[in-house]
């Protein structure tokens, strides 16, 4: 039986791996499930339609890399002539060039990455701004809000309001994000997610590519430099609308593949 795949990181505790998958916002006319890039038998869906995405799936394939836990790019090449990416990202760890593997870049029958400020791959942002927590209009109520892990670093010992965004709900995470006017963070979606409230957004110590691949108005900056670097930091209240635009109209190409593929 021909089925689609959605090949992403399930069961973590990171909030912004909850809402990364296109196919918890897109259906299709084919038998559908999601896997976990780091527990899935190769043979069982070898030749299958493979979306592989969202998240920071891109990194260096080696067993030392953060143990593995974003799954090995190689092995997924290898699964036949059906793979698309979708909102995945580059995420190379001391890194700040955003470079594909060639396998990756050429074995793929479309891609979509979600790495902005590169012209190697098509831009398709993450599919987690097609959630509907960002039809709501919230109210700001503080000027500075933190958003990550290590937060007394980020903050650099400053009592802005922190929020760890590991083992919340979207919506608690969304919401926090939303009720500030300028958010600081060393967290993709924290960042991601801000701009798409049409928020100010300042990264602190960017330690991986996936920080490189931000739309340009986020202002990457230190735990020592980002009070000032603040006032470089600018909104955008298109970037929601433009988002979800790009990824509907991404949903239309993966849905004529989609087509391809039932009718091989």
């Amino acid at each position: 039986m021909k089925r689609l795949i959605g090949l992403t990181l399930l069961n973590s505790n990171n909030v912004g791996e909850t809402m990364v998958s296109p196919l918890d916002y897109f259906k299709f006319p084919i038998p559908s499930e999601k896997l976990c890039v780091t527990a899935y038998n190769p043979d069982d869906i070898r030749g299958q339609l493979i979306i592989h995405g969202g998240g920071g799936l891109i990194h260096l394939p080696s067993p030392d890399y953060n143990d593995g836990v974003m799954g090995y790019l190689e092995e997924i090449c290898e699964l036949g002539p059906w793979l698309i990416s979708w909102g995945i990202g580059h995420n190379i760890h001391g890194a700040t060039e955003i470079i594909y593997p060639k396998s990756f870049v050429e074995k793929y029958v479309l891609h979509g990455v979600r790495d902005f400020n590169q012209d190697i791959l098509p831009t398709v942002p993450c599919a987690s701004c097609m959630s509907t927590l960002f039809h709501h209009t919230y109210k700001i109520k503080q000027d500075v809000v933190v958003v990550g892990h290590d937060l007394e670093e980020v903050a650099g010992g400053k009592p802005f309001l922190p929020f760890n965004h590991y083992g919340v709900t979207a919506k608690e995470a969304v919401e926090f994000i939303a009720s500030s006017e300028t958010i600081v963070t060393n967290s993709y979606h924290g960042a991601y997610w801000g701009y798409l409230l049409n928020r100010k957004v300042v990264v602190c110590d960017p330690m991986s590519t996936k920080f490189y691949g931000l739309p340009k108005g986020i202002v990457l900056s230190s735990k020592t430099k980002w009070e000032k670097d603040m006032a470089q930091a600018k909104t955008n209240k298109s970037f929601l609308t433009a988002c979800r635009k790009t990824n509907r109209e991404y949903y239309k190409k993966v849905a004529a593949i989609v087509e391809r593929f039932l009718n091989a």
